[in-house]
């Protein structure tokens, strides 16, 4: 019995589950037709390694030498997930929360738990580049890793984070800083004082009401104004504490955006952007900020006070002038980590103290002026691809610091922004110029350096960036 279970010509179960695979495909097809399913199982090889070209996934899959239908790739996708193929709606579910297929989902939908997934190494490379992640989310994603964040990751992050209730905020001012860097325009707000004889005509009925009523009231209104007013603000939403976008920063080499959308793609779509009456049910602009907005990015955050930890390792003397081209290295990163106590996880929000807003503070107005023009760069964590393995490794939701543009600025010749790879290749949120000055002295006098992370950028369809609206609650 044995032997003829183990031999694929023998009877019994072995047959049992041929006729099962037949009677399988015959319903796959079935979805195939209805899907109008060309795929590969490239876009859903979670958790293994994958290829840069649709063919070299298939010939990776153990099945690749008989998947010549879309019903056999769909069956190989499915036996590559462990997923149950015994009826169409498993390989429904299986598709739609592994593909776009052009139907939008509800924005609160969470499609998948994200379980397995793949090491920097185990990642396709795109036009010669190392770390696509693009096949991990799959075609048509607009979250990139906030993918990670879902409804138990949060839930269990609120429960095990949230104790007394203490909020600091990680937004600067907004009119921080004083001077924009990169060329950007600074914050222009103007509130006004309003008035109306609408409002004359209620309020002097109002006071006549309750006069008629017997009631002693008082009129200390004047004919300058009334207790009313409204304001207006312009400014570059990066000017400030931000979240980079998806369609802030494409791929330079490879000339495209995040999933590989093309640059004129994007930049057409910013001429006539897609703004209906009723968003219900509407995914919005391809790589808009409002995806962002939607989901939210909440979950564990993670400080690594990086500048701190160097001082108290150098008699308390700076390590170096945040406010010129200096780079955090990796190890310096896993050192400090290390003499927190931090144990990442996956889904963490991490967030880097360089000391860029420490030295702002403490700058000459001309100082501030002549950082503005970035000609003596900034300090951010260096370029690299250990720097990158690390960082997806880590498998990180998001990661933010204090600094104007995360990473070393400028980026050495030679070598590729952290930026092209973070937004173009993993679709990573970048957070830039977020206020830890607050939430360091809070987490230091703790002894706590992980919290409750909320953060809701503004719900602006085809927005290329966002004010970083962000929060930490303990």
């Amino acid at each position: 019995m044995s032997s003829n279970r183990g031999s694929s010509g023998g009877s019994g179960s072995g047959s049992h589950h041929d006729h099962h695979d037949e009677s399988t495909r015959h319903r796959i097809s079935r979805i195939a037709g209805a899907l109008g399913a060309s795929m590969t199982p490239k876009y859903y090889r979670v958790g293994a390694p994958t290829s840069s070209t649709p063919s070299q996934a298939t010939s990776s899959s153990p099945s690749s030498s008989h998947a010549s239908s879309p019903a056999d790739r769909l069956l190989s996708i499915s036996r590559q997930l462990g997923g149950a193929v015994g009826s169409p709606t498993s390989i429904r579910q299986h598709s739609s929360q592994n593909n776009y297929s052009g139907q939008h989902s509800h924005p609160h939908a969470e499609a998948k738990q994200w379980e397995r997934l793949p090491r920097f190494r185990d990642l396709p490379s795109e036009g010669g580049f190392p770390g696509c992640a693009w096949s991990v989310w799959g075609q048509g994603d607009q979250l990139g890793t906030l993918n990670m964040l879902t409804a138990p990751v949060r839930a269990r992050a609120a429960k095990e984070e949230i104790r007394t209730g203490v909020c600091v905020t990680l937004s600067w001012p907004m009119h921080l800083p004083l001077h924009a860097a990169f060329g950007r325009k600074g914050v222009e707000h103007t509130a006004r004082g309003k008035q109306g004889p609408q409002y004359a005509e209620r309020r002097e009925a109002a006071l006549h009401e309750r006069r008629v009523a017997g009631e002693a009231v008082e009129d200390r209104s004047d004919q300058e104004g009334m207790p009313l007013a409204d304001d207006e603000i312009a400014l570059n939403l990066q000017a400030g504490s931000q979240w980079d976008g998806l369609s802030h920063f494409g791929h330079l080499s490879l000339n495209c955006y995040y999933g590989g959308r093309s640059r004129k793609e994007i930049h057409d779509s910013f001429a006539n952007p897609d703004r209906p009456v009723d968003p219900r049910g509407e995914r919005g602009p391809d790589l808009g900020i409002q995806a962002w907005a939607q989901k939210g990015i909440a979950g564990r955050g993670v400080l690594l006070d990086v500048w701190g930890y160097l001082c108290r390792n150098n008699e308390g003397k700076p390590p170096y002038d945040p406010a010129t081209t200096n780079a955090i290295t990796l190890d310096q990163l896993r050192d400090c980590a290390r003499a927190q106590g931090v144990r990442f996880r996956q889904g963490d929000i991490l967030i880097i103290r360089t000391g860029w807003t420490y030295r702002y503070y403490n700058s000459s107005d001309a100082e501030r002026r002549d950082g503005a023009t970035g000609k003596k760069g900034y300090v951010g964590i260096e370029q690299g691809d250990a720097m990158l393995e690390w960082l997806w490794d880590n498998h990180f939701a998001a990661v933010a610091s204090d600094a104007p543009a995360l990473e070393r600025w400028p980026c050495p010749l030679g070598q590729t922004h952290l930026h092209e790879t973070l937004l173009a290749m993993w679709g990573m949120p970048i957070g830039e110029m977020f206020d830890l000055e607050d939430l360091t002295h809070h987490c230091l006098s703790n002894r706590r350096w992980t919290f409750y992370f909320s953060s809701w950028p503004l719900n602006l369809w085809g927005g290329v960036a966002s004010t970083a609206n962000a929060g930490a609650t303990f």
